[in-house]
């Protein structure tokens, strides 16, 4: 993690504009405390990634949060028609520029963001191909990569990077879900029962009504989605594992409903 903090302080400094990326199912969840100390007063946008899987009604309350920190908010869908003119748009109203007699600088930008948040599909969205590759795998870049999205505008792509002591386990557990911290380090069955504490109530209800489960308590819930998908040992037990797995699977992929897992209670 030292490297990657290492890499965008160096970095900072030769860039005009921060682009930071947060999932907009998890807006606070998903922002590096570590990233914000270094960043301080740098001119920064602030995308709401994968806002098509996530509750807009919970996005817009976090817009107006994070806006009215300061901060230039773009609710992001990589699938939404003008998206890419949008963001670009903005990066060239906002960023601050060297300009000599007939000479005007690139506009460099460093785009931030923790494991697994989608900075790649960005990236390719706005370079207009495939520039970065996108896995399905928390940390996949390893270094620094520049990429050019038009004559104007570099990007500088970092690693994603974690915060050593995630002290705060619901933030842990949340990141977790959402395939931003590696599956091995925390214990499946915790989590899908965390999840099942803490999932939005229409999520529930979907989830209820499509395994036909009459139940409120959250490890009865997930026994009975055991059952309801036959995920049974040969001892005729129930695998609990595999159908923590499952559900934590089917929830990140909006199988039951739009997502919000962070809700802002104090946007006024």
């Amino acid at each position: 993690m030292k490297r990657a903090l290492d890499l965008i302080k160096n970095n900072l400094e030769k860039t005009n504009i921060v682009l930071e990326i947060l999932d907009a199912r998890a807006p606070f969840s998903s922002k590096n405390p570590l990233t914000e100390k270094i960043i301080k007063n740098q001119t920064k946008i602030i995308l709401l990634h994968k806002s098509d899987i996530a509750q807009i009604a919970e996005i817009i309350k976090w817009k107006k949060y994070f806006e009215n920190l300061g901060n230039t908010v773009i609710i992001s869908n990589i699938y939404k028609k003008g998206m890419r003119k949008q963001i670009i748009d903005n990066i060239k109203k906002l960023a601050i520029v060297k300009k000599i007699k007939n000479y005007k600088e690139k506009i460099k930008v460093l785009i931030i963001g923790v494991p697994n948040v989608g900075k790649s599909s960005i990236i390719n969205l706005l370079s207009g191909k495939k520039s970065a590759k996108v896995a399905n795998k928390p940390g996949y870049t390893k270094n620094i990569q520049i990429v050019k999205i038009n004559e104007e505008i570099n990007l500088f792509d970092m690693p994603g990077i974690l915060w050593h002591n995630l002290a705060d386990q619901s933030i842990a557990k949340k990141l977790a879900i959402l395939d931003m911290i590696k599956n091995e380090i925390v214990d499946n069955i915790d989590l899908a029962l965390y999840l099942l504490e803490i999932m939005d109530q229409n999520n529930k209800n979907i989830l209820l009504k499509k395994y036909e489960i009459y139940h409120k308590n959250s490890l009865d819930i997930l026994q009975n989605f055991a059952k309801a998908r036959k995920l049974i040992h040969k001892k005729n037990e129930l695998n609990l594992e595999k159908a923590s797995k499952i559900l934590i699977k089917e929830f990140r992929e909006g199988k039951f409903g739009k997502i919000i897992l962070d809700k802002n209670y104090n946007v006024f």
